[in-house]
């Protein structure tokens, strides 16, 4: 007997082509709002620019990766 699992959140679905949707530029707006609080309070961003590029070097290896069907590498020098 398998066991089922209750969902705790579910994201709003939207189209993906409609530029116009809030749901599409929810993520948007939090960064630029991430930014103003930043400056407003003259503190470090919660996420620095380490964290981008890494996030980054994991993408383009992901890319590659499905494009080559192969492992690919994470470049450190592109994560640091």
């Amino acid at each position: 007997e398998s066991a089922q699992l209750e969902r705790l959140y579910s994201e709003a679905e939207f189209d993906i082509t409609d530029s116009s949707s809030p749901e599409r530029l929810r993520a948007y707006a939090a960064m630029v709002q991430e930014l103003v609080d930043t400056i407003r309070e003259d503190r470090e961003p919660t996420v620095g620019g380490a964290d981008g590029r890494s996030a980054v070097a994991l993408c383009v290896a992901a890319a590659a990766s499905a494009r080559s069907g192969r492992r690919e590498a994470v470049d450190s020098a592109d994560a640091r």
